[in-house]
């Protein structure tokens, strides 16, 4: 208990030091909370309870029209609440439909004993509420500015003329140099003077070698997910804006507050939101079904590399990192000197920032304030190559979200997992390093061109469930299976979540979420398919990684600059507020490190913590360090004798095996097997899932101290004791365990 205090005490004077010790140029916009719980809690596991788990355990169907029959239908076949909302028709405006949603909410909590989730808008994505927050605003819609170019041939006349579609004009200079590529912007001189009313520069150009470079605003909205979702055609707002976030909650939450508020925290549980983005980038294919028409798209509106902006980046950015950025938004577009990069750090930084404080910033606040969570999850959250330009930073997006979450619509285990080790992993390790109490799913079979039957979709399910989900929200329309399928469904889910209740994650390892290597690299791309060669390379590493790891039963944590700056060392290994505890750093491919990432990671070394990058022999920082002396700095790290250099994704996971620190360690390598532990006062369960077409025969290791073991069959509700257990290399061998396909068990260790 003592060693508990300790650590207690070590993370709060973290939290209040850490500015000082870090410094001060990139200040936090947000203020991070952390639900800290260092001691683990007992944990008993009762038969009859597994065999029938309460309704807290078990799904929700989402529910979007739904009514008392179809509520009263799924209480009998087992679900455990759902997820709900007013009706969609007159949708926020009519008393009529507020009433009945009342009275719903009544029957559901009152009468059926229940759970609610409310969906949070119209359709999807949310932040729009079926388009009145725009409706008198239309200046808060989502922006981003293109950039055009003009090269000199002669001293003359350079013109510029603004393109249809264009707002107005945000910046106008000339530079020596002939593309942006060769700018010299110590040459730049500001010829925002010579653009007229109309937005079209006629600048006299001094002479040959001129490059004129202006920036222009624009809404966001043809070719955008705005347009391209399943729902409909409908004009986005700006996350980088705070005033139509705030309509939106007064509009929405603070109107579901006004008619169910009493059942806040008292049945109502959470809101769901669902897919906000930046619009970041145009879509390539329609989607299956035709969306409706709400904000007619302009054709003639031409899909220029845009990047995502707003009229107070601007500031923002001076604010907070120093110096002007009109002078420099053309290195958005294109630079690949050691400027730019860092130019584009210090803008998606700042932009991360904004946004996080923004959107889950202030819904999560007045959630918080509310007694309910704010869940949902975020758009094209499975690749980090896509984060820059549709949210900034996911990890301090989640930071802010009581209950983290993310969608995974296959029913297909191998699938599931190809996805979900980056996404699920993503949003429980936000969970795990804040101490948030739940992870949720969205789980559908919408990307699937052959279905999978019930067993496909529970095994999809538990991939998520060992990677950290433990509350599934459900598109799976329930009068599409049978009364037995439903119960299934819903027993089995049910059952992973009372086993899995409560207790710590256990992983030893911590990887690294690079994102400023991203964010130096993002060039605005032409299309969803289409981020350049750099960024595409750290982000297929990053998830092959992931993957990997798993499939060699190497469970993981991500950890971002912002995590490593709350965390301690001792003892050999890495601490987080809530007590997560790692022995092992993974810096995977990246080609910017932060100089304050790189001095913890060094002390972490000398502290015994095993420190394995895959990465070159040089990094670039932050803006203000100096390249030559944060590498001076990175190659002492490279030279510790606790750091470990490897170049491919195998040698990573082959040197994690010389390492012994597996929880899981089987007697033949099987990568369809994948793991979760999580640690209890005095027990610890193992989920082992099976994600092949075949049975699987497993000798096993375990580490535990455990001696009264039991095997728990969540599919059939079959317990049995397991007395074959031996002492073997200080763990645990089990011999014989039988895993079918597609499917999960769990042993438990008393």
């Amino acid at each position: 208990m003592k060693n508990m205090f300790s650590l207690s005490e070590i993370a709060i004077l973290l939290l209040i030091i850490t500015p000082l010790i870090w410094g001060q140029s990139d200040n936090a916009i947000t203020k991070t909370s952390y639900d800290i719980h260092f001691d683990l809690p007992a944990r008993s596991f009762i038969d009859d309870e597994f065999v029938n788990p309460a309704l807290e355990y078990r799904p929700f169907p989402m529910l979007h029209n739904a009514n008392k029959d179809l509520v009263l239908r799924s209480r009998e076949y087992g679900y455990g609440g759902v997820v709900a909302n007013v009706s969609f028709e007159q949708y926020l405006t009519s008393d009529k439909n507020w009433k009945n949603f009342t009275d719903l909410t009544s029957y559901i909590i009152d009468t059926l004993g229940l759970h609610m989730w409310i969906y949070d808008e119209l359709g999807y994505p949310s932040g729009t509420a079926g388009g009145l927050v725009l409706k008198n605003n239309p200046g808060w819609q989502a922006e981003g500015i293109v950039c055009l170019t003009a090269l000199s041939a002669d001293s003359g006349i350079v013109e510029i003329k603004k393109s249809y579609g264009l707002l107005k004009n945000v910046s106008a200079f000339a530079y020596r140099g002939t593309a942006i590529d060769s700018i010299d912007y110590t040459s730049g001189i500001d010829i925002s003077r010579f653009v007229d009313k109309s937005g079209n520069l006629k600048w006299p150009s001094p002479g040959k070698g001129w490059l004129a470079v202006c920036t222009y605003s624009k809404y966001f909205y043809e070719g955008t997910h705005a347009t391209f979702n399943w729902t409909a055609k409908r004009r986005y707002i700006n996350l980088l804006m705070k005033e139509p976030i705030d309509k939106f909650i007064d509009i929405t939450y603070k109107n579901y507050f006004n008619h169910v508020g009493k059942y806040f925290g008292k049945g109502i549980d959470a809101f769901f939101t669902d897919e906000p983005s930046l619009m970041g980038t145009y879509f390539v294919y329609a989607p299956p079904v035709t969306p409706s028409i709400v904000d007619t798209p302009d054709v003639k509106v031409p899909h220029l590399l845009t990047v995502n902006y707003s009229d107070n980046i601007s500031s923002q950015f001076k604010s907070v990192r120093g110096y002007d950025l009109n002078k420099y938004l053309s290195m958005l577009f294109g630079d690949s000197t050691e400027q730019g990069k860092k130019l584009r750090w210090d803008y998606y930084k700042t932009l991360s920032d904004i946004v996080s404080e923004n959107y889950t910033g202030m819904i999560g606040k007045y959630c918080s304030e509310h007694n309910v969570a704010m869940s949902g999850h975020i758009l094209f959250e499975e690749e980090i190559c896509s984060h820059p330009v549709f949210e900034g930073d996911l990890l301090q997006i989640y930071k802010n979200m009581q209950y983290p979450g993310i969608d995974l619509l296959t029913s297909h285990p191998e699938t599931a997992l190809l996805w979900a080790c980056t996404t699920a992993k993503q949003a429980s390790s936000a969970a795990h390093f804040y101490g948030r109490k739940h992870v949720m799913s969205e789980v559908s079979d919408a990307f699937d061109e052959i279905k999978g039957d019930v067993t496909g979709r529970l095994g999809a399910i538990a991939v998520q469930y060992a990677l950290g989900v433990d509350h599934i929200n459900s598109y799976y329309p329930i009068d599409k299976m049978s009364k037995d399928e439903n119960k299934l469904f819903t027993e089995t889910i049910g059952r992973f979540g009372y086993i899995l209740e409560g207790g710590r994650h256990d992983a030893k390892i911590a990887l690294y979420y690079p994102i400023e290597g991203v964010w130096t690299e993002t060039l605005p791309p032409e299309n969803i398919y289409s981020y350049n060669s750099k960024v595409k390379s750290i982000n297929d590493n990053y998830s092959k990684l992931s993957y990997q790891l798993l499939s060699a039963q190497h469970d993981f944590d991500y950890l971002d600059y912002s995590c490593l700056q709350a965390c301690s060392l001792k003892d050999g290994k890495i601490v987080t507020p809530c007590g997560e505890q790692y022995s092992v750093f993974i810096m995977p491919q990246t080609s910017a490190i932060d100089s304050r990432t790189i001095e913890f990671l060094m002390k972490a070394a000398n502290n015994g913590v095993k420190i394995i990058i895959q990465n070159s022999k040089s990094v670039i920082a932050e803006n203000g360090i100096d390249k030559d002396s944060v590498n001076k700095e990175y190659s002492k790290l490279l030279s510790s004798r606790n750091t470990i250099i490897s170049f491919s994704i195998s040698d990573v996971v082959d040197e994690i095996e010389k390492l012994n620190i597996n929880d899981v360690k089987l007697s033949e390598a099987n990568s369809k097997i994948i793991y979760l532990k999580k640690q209890f006062a005095g027990s610890d369960v193992y989920m082992l899932v099976n994600i092949s077409d075949s049975k699987a025969k497993l000798d096993a290791y375990f580490n535990s101290n455990g001696r009264k073991i039991k095997i728990w069959d969540p599919f059939t509700d079959v317990i049995k004791n397991d007395n074959s257990a031996k002492v073997m290399n200080n763990k645990l061998f089990l011999s014989g365990i039988e895993v079918e396909s597609k499917k999960a068990i769990f042993i438990t260790f008393e």
